[in-house]
């Protein structure tokens, strides 16, 4: 049995990938990233499986910042010997292979295949941060819009919590945590040992390495007409943030879209298709570069 710790992109992944090391959880053998300015700690996330997490993404028609709407039936049709391949990707899917933890906030748009290739479905942990947080990170880092950082925002909690029937899973809501990171990682050891999971590091020394300054862009109000749709989600915030810190177990939760995000989400993918074209004519022409921004 393993743990999946996954949510949107700047939600606390990293940090609660730490405190899953920190619990006696292993990662498997695969080489991790080097520490950066945007997470000195590490991101306790392995290239392997990001590399593997990408090339199913742009299987199913998108990447991490064009998120795929996948039809159920396409989880259920997925080729049987194309899994069996699959699962000599990574030690992770092996059945010999326990007590371990993957992390990548991917894994969101992609749980029912996870659930494929381990035969099971596995507890998962959500990093949940407030949408204007996370839009003003990613335009901070990449450039993506706050109308397309929201739109993101909403895509992957959207899968996510499609698929968290059948299943046990807590969510982690940032700004709770940092204000008491003791009981968040009472929480998460309750969460593992609601699993089978062992436990074997300290709570208090885990809780005691939490740095609040390494959490950035704490956002109130967004700028000009992207507030009001940052409002458009505000509801949905609440009602993820109201589960916090209580394991749940075989709960779907349908999340709306509003027209603009659905709108964003069809722009990305409009380009998306268009970079993965101009890649293949770059392929045959050489020189040729793409003459447009991604986001």
């Amino acid at each position: 049995m393993g743990l999946v710790i996954t949510g949107m992109h700047r939600s606390g992944t990293s940090m609660f990938g730490q405190w899953a090391a920190a619990m006696g959880l292993s990662a498997g053998d695969g080489p991790g990233y080097e520490t950066t300015s945007a997470n000195p700690r590490g991101l306790y996330e392995r290239q392997d499986v990001v590399e593997f997490d990408d090339q199913w993404l742009s299987i199913l028609g998108g990447s991490w910042w064009a998120p795929p709407f996948v039809k159920e039936q396409t989880w259920r049709s997925i080729d049987q010997a194309h899994l069996d391949r699959d699962r000599r990707a990574l030690d992770v899917f092996r059945a010999d292979f326990t007590d371990w933890y993957v992390k990548d906030p991917r894994i969101s748009l992609l749980l029912p295949l996870w659930d494929r290739l381990t035969l099971q479905r596995l507890p998962v942990l959500i990093g949940l941060r407030p949408p204007r947080d996370v839009a003003m990170s990613l335009n901070v880092r990449n450039g993506t819009t706050l109308r397309r950082g929201l739109a993101i925002w909403l895509a992957y909690n959207r899968a996510l919590f499609r698929h968290t029937g059948g299943r046990t899973f807590l969510i982690l809501d940032l700004p709770a945590t940092m204000r008491a990171p003791g009981d968040a990682v009472e929480r998460m050891a309750a969460l593992s040992h609601a699993a089978g999971l062992p436990v074997t590091g300290g709570v208090a020394s885990i809780a005691a390495g939490v740095e609040a300054d390494l959490l950035r862009q704490d956002c109130d109000r967004l700028e000009g007409s992207a507030e009001r749709l940052a409002q458009d989600l505000d509801p949905i915030y609440r009602e993820l943030a109201a589960m916090h810190g209580t394991v749940q177990s075989d709960a779907v939760h349908r999340l709306p879209l509003p027209d603009w995000a659905g709108e964003a989400l069809d722009e990305l993918s409009e380009f998306w298709s268009l970079q993965q074209r101009a890649e293949a004519l770059e392929g045959r022409r050489g020189a040729w570069r793409m003459p447009f921004r991604r986001r």
